[in-house]
């Protein structure tokens, strides 16, 4: 199963930390460019101190990421519900 975790902040980033290390192909979805590079290269992020991630766990900025994905898993403010669903129909129209 791949799965794309939208968000990057502390919710999202332990969701897709519970699915990879039960052997799931996961990417996390963030508009935060600083928590994605901190995902990617040092295998943290700022929001869950003190915890190392899986390293096979990725993130991108590229919103594209959820076509080729099974389950997609909204970890957001509920305040941006809206503007990012209508972001994510887009990736298929």
């Amino acid at each position: 199963m791949k799965a794309v975790v939208v968000g990057s902040g502390s919710w999202g980033t332990g969701l897709a930390q519970v699915l990879c290390d039960n052997n799931e192909d996961v990417m996390i979805y963030g508009n935060c460019e600083s928590e994605i590079r901190d995902i990617n290269e040092n295998h943290q992020n700022a929001n869950i101190s003190g915890v190392e991630l899986n390293p096979a766990l990725k993130a991108t900025t590229d919103i594209q990421v959820v076509k080729d994905a099974d389950v997609i898993v909204l970890s957001i403010p509920t305040i941006a519900v809206e503007s990012v669903c209508k972001e994510l129909m887009l990736c298929w129209i």
